[in-house]
């Protein structure tokens, strides 16, 4: 069958019902307004550890695990 993306769970994704302050898809924006215009160098070093954005993406608003869309990304710009 069709899968569906988190992103296209969008509200029903369910993060905020768990006690998060902002669903999957608004996290991704928030990481998604911090890599505009940053090398791919730049871009790696936005992952902390256990996978977690650092300090800036979590002051974005961004709290989910980015180590696997940070490699995307950064395969992207290369």
């Amino acid at each position: 069958g069709d899968i569906t993306s988190k992103r296209q769970l969008g509200e029903n994704y369910g993060m905020k019902k768990a006690g998060s302050k902002k669903e999957w898809f608004e996290q991704a924006d928030a990481l998604s307004t911090i890599v505009v215009g940053k090398t791919a160098s730049e871009i790696e070093a936005l992952v902390a550890a256990e996978g977690k954005g650092n300090d800036d993406v979590v002051a974005a608003g961004c709290t989910i695990a980015v180590s696997d869309i940070v490699k995307a990304v950064v395969a992207s710009a290369k």
